[in-house]
């Protein structure tokens, strides 16, 4: 019959002195060495036979120190350890390892990767659109300040909802937000070496607390009528720049979003119609919204305003520049994330100076185009929302494939459409007749010689 080892008590481990061991049981140890430091150690064998020596840790009542209880539970842990054939010490080191990379795994590092992973791809294998990109970003950047700093593991619901709740007034902004914060958690638990993270947005998202209903409005736009006020106004106003006021008309006779006038380059416009579609502008695929090429008509009107606004934008590639004092500042929510054209809501700005404030928005202009151009018969609805870059169809694959043939069999259509408009939004100036002298007056008109 085995030998029975009475437990140890702190009594007879203080009173110790070594060099000596003291034998707790079932291999537990305590090595008291000549210097006076006692060392917990487990001694054991692995299911093959060979030998194993653990060292859990030093004697104490310290935070890094093991008492009794403590260290008979540590060497309980190694024991199913060892029974698996798998070294405690290797463990230890792989687990203080998962710490210190889960602590320096925050959300600002986890949101940079997302970001940068995710604005090259998302999901479905397309782009995205500068204007999604700068959203996302946006978003991120609201977020950092409460839960940059924390380890994804030490987020939690009720830190979600208290970020989330400070937006709770605008419902569409406070969604973003939390689908930002699930899409982050779910791109850093696929990426390699990375632990499965749970999403601490689940509960909100379930039993949609952090969100009050609100009703969904559209965007405020002008009639037809009231469109020459709006232009006066907006030619008057001392403090809108001469190149904002020619942006703002342009935003009327293009119908593009105000995102992508702003972020415009030269480089896609062709203002003397060597092509055969006439004077034409070529927006890209990733600053459209819906992430597809769109081509714009240019009226006569809307070539005149570009060249105009040419002499304000100076030697950049860009209609919008940032000006030199404000590109210092860097990007800003008035700025794109690129920190070289002004931001979406620079339009919409300019026009919150006017009396107009609470009449049109720059994207409720759009609205205005659509409500006019739809009261005529002559033009087509296909051909408006084409005008407007919609995508019938829901965005399925089929309605690309429609909208990039129609892009082709509408432009025709589209160009005398949008002269069309540009006549009624800013009238051809009639030229002058010539005045013929009164009768009985002494004036001799002069005769070209024959």
């Amino acid at each position: 019959m085995p030998k029975l080892t009475a437990p140890l008590s702190d009594p007879r481990i203080v009173a110790a002195r070594g060099p000596c061991v003291l034998k707790d049981g079932r291999g537990l140890i305590v090595d008291v060495l000549p210097s006076g430091a006692k060392v917990w150690r487990l001694r054991a064998r692995y299911p093959d036979g060979r030998p194993v020596l653990f060292t859990i840790g030093e004697y104490g009542k310290a935070a890094d120190q093991f008492g009794i209880r403590a260290a008979r539970d540590e060497a309980e842990a190694a024991r199913a350890l060892i029974a698996q054939g798998l070294n405690p010490t290797t463990a230890r080191r792989k687990k203080a390892f998962a710490v210190i990379k889960d602590e320096q795994r925050t959300f600002a590092s986890a949101a940079a990767q997302w970001l940068k992973d995710e604005g090259r791809l998302d999901g479905q294998g397309a782009p995205w659109s500068r204007a999604y990109r700068y959203q996302n970003k946006r978003a991120v950047n609201e977020l950092l300040p409460q839960i940059g700093s924390l380890p994804l593991s030490a987020i939690s619901s009720d830190a979600c909802h208290a970020v989330i709740r400070r937006r709770a007034d605008k419902a569409p902004w406070a969604s973003l937000l939390r689908m930002t914060i699930s899409r982050v958690f779910a791109h850093a638990g696929c990426q390699p070496g990375g632990d499965l993270l749970l999403d601490p947005t689940s509960p909100l998202k379930r039993k949609r607390i952090a969100l009050k209903p609100r009703k969904v409005k559209g965007n405020p736009y002008l009639y037809m009528k009231d469109v020459p006020d709006f232009l006066a106004a907006v030619r008057a106003h001392p403090k809108i720049n001469p190149r904002e006021k020619i942006g703002l008309q342009l935003l009327m006779l293009t119908l593009v979003r105000p995102g992508e006038l702003a972020a415009a380059e030269w480089s896609q416009f062709d203002l003397e119609g060597k092509s055969a579609w006439g004077p034409i502008w070529y927006v890209p695929e990733d600053a459209m919204k819906m992430d597809e090429p769109h081509l714009v008509p240019l009226s006569r009107q809307a070539v005149a305003l570009l060249r105009e606004l040419r002499e304000h934008s100076g030697d950049t590639p860009f209609l919008f520049p940032l000006r030199r004092d404000a590109r210092k500042r860097g990007p800003d929510s008035r700025s794109d994330p690129n920190g070289k054209t002004i931001g979406s809501d620079r339009f919409s700005g300019e026009i919150r100076k006017t009396e107009f404030v609470s009449r049109v928005t720059a994207h409720g202009l759009r609205a205005t185009a659509s409500t006019y151009l739809n009261s005529f018969r002559q033009w087509r609805g296909d051909a408006v929302e084409l005008q407007l870059a919609h995508l019938s169809g829901g965005g399925t694959s089929a309605a690309k494939i429609r909208a990039t043939y129609n892009h082709a069999d509408l432009l025709d259509e589209r160009r005398p459409m949008m002269q069309f408009y540009s006549d009624a939004v800013l009238p051809p100036k009639k030229p002058r007749k010539a005045t013929k002298p009164a009768k009985g007056s002494n004036v001799v008109p002069f005769r070209r010689a024959a």
